[in-house]
């Protein structure tokens, strides 16, 4: 049986740009739940006022480029709380780390570093690799 593909036009563009905007805003209040942040804290991670942070977490989404950071972190946050005991999160984001000459993960979230820390607590959790 054939399907029907409705063709690709600006409504169908529309309601998946407006699904992706969704996905920000949800990611962005997913972050903020995991870390246990305060819009302040939201804010300094992606480098804006809490204004804006503010502005997002009530529906109106950030645009593409702090979007697909949101996804990042919201990957990271996700592979560590599938990993870490309930509640300790927020603990470690806010600990310092002699890694990283005692800055925080906050500290270095805002520095747009997410990719390399997500790599670096995939390769310490990897059983594999340490025996």
């Amino acid at each position: 049986m054939a399907t029907y593909d409705p063709p690709a036009g600006p409504r169908n563009s529309a309601r998946a740009r407006r699904q992706k905007d969704l996905t920000s805003v949800w990611s962005l209040r997913r972050i903020r739940e995991a870390m246990d942040l305060s819009e302040a804290e939201l804010a300094a991670i992606f480098g804006v006022s809490e204004a804006t942070a503010r502005h997002w977490l009530r529906g109106n989404p950030p645009g593409p480029a702090r979007a697909a950071r949101a996804a990042g972190v919201l990957e990271l946050c996700d592979f560590l709380i599938s990993r870490l005991k309930p509640l300790a999160l927020p603990a470690l984001a806010r600990r310092g780390t002699s890694s990283y000459y005692g800055q925080n993960m906050l500290a270095l979230l805002s520095y747009g570093r997410e990719r390399e820390l997500l790599a670096e607590y995939r390769q310490l959790f990897d059983w594999a690799v340490g025996a």
